[in-house]
């Protein structure tokens, strides 16, 4: 069986936000106890996962987007706000 390989393509899931049903009742156990904020994902493809989550309809923060040297390579962050504002947190390593 061969395994195809398709870039652009979420590789793992880092975390999870959570939408709620009244914020401000919500708010502090979920920032305070449990820190669900938003969705955070790794991708492969940075630039390409981007592209398709604009023309959805995503909005980049450019503010939050950073690149991050490390001993084994570098990491690259990106922040976006999906159209309903919940903001989907994309990571790529690179070596």
């Amino acid at each position: 069986m061969t395994s195809r390989q398709t870039t652009g393509s979420v590789v793992a899931v880092s975390h999870i936000g959570l939408c709620v049903s009244d914020f401000g009742r919500s708010l502090r156990s979920y920032t305070e106890g449990l820190g669900f904020t938003h969705l955070s994902v790794y991708v492969d493809d940075l630039r390409a996962v981007e592209e398709r989550l604009l023309k959805l309809g995503a909005t980049a923060i450019e503010s939050m987007r950073s690149h991050i040297p490390m001993r084994d390579g570098a990491m690259d962050v990106l922040f976006l706000a999906d159209p309903d504002g919940v903001r989907i947190e994309l990571i790529q390593h690179t070596r």
